[in-house]
């Protein structure tokens, strides 16, 4: 497990590449911080994350101007 002990911060991760890197990080052992502006689709990846034995949680965040 290539992020065991390590936590994984990822915006977007509710949906496309974001939500597919937060997936594989997770079965990496990385505890993921899954972002998004969607807070239903970012939801929806931490609860998969978890369902696969996985650690994460979500906040809402809007980085459009950064």
């Amino acid at each position: 497990m290539k992020y065991k002990n390590k936590i994984v911060l990822i915006t977007g991760s509710g949906s496309g590449i974001g939500k597919a890197a937060a997936l594989a990080f997770s079965k990496e052992g990385g505890t993921i911080i899954v972002s998004d502006i969607n807070e239903i689709n970012g939801l929806k990846t931490v609860s998969e994350i978890i369902k696969n034995n996985g650690k994460a949680s979500f906040f809402k965040t809007d980085v459009s101007n950064f």
